[in-house]
């Protein structure tokens, strides 16, 4: 499951396990100037963050799909070489 909520000027996306293996991962999206990713770390009882550019969660969607190997992003539209 996967929810989208609205608050103020950011996006909050919370993606849960549909094993209930992992604890829910959540995505903060400020637009075109930051991006956190947050994990909730049950041993040391808060949140694991890594903040990143909106440009960099877009690859890392992207990704998903490549085969292995090295590629080079040109420009704000990846065109992967």
């Amino acid at each position: 499951m996967i929810t989208v909520e609205y608050e103020f000027e950011e996006t909050i996306v919370t993606i849960m396990d549909p094993d209930g293996r992992f604890e829910d991962l959540q995505l903060i999206l400020r637009q075109d100037t930051f991006c956190y990713v947050r994990q909730w770390d049950e041993s040391t009882g808060c949140f694991q963050v890594i903040q990143c550019s909106p440009q960099m969660i877009d690859l890392m969607m992207q990704s998903y799909h490549l085969q292995e190997g090295t590629y080079v992003v040109e420009g704000k539209n990846p065109v992967w070489k």
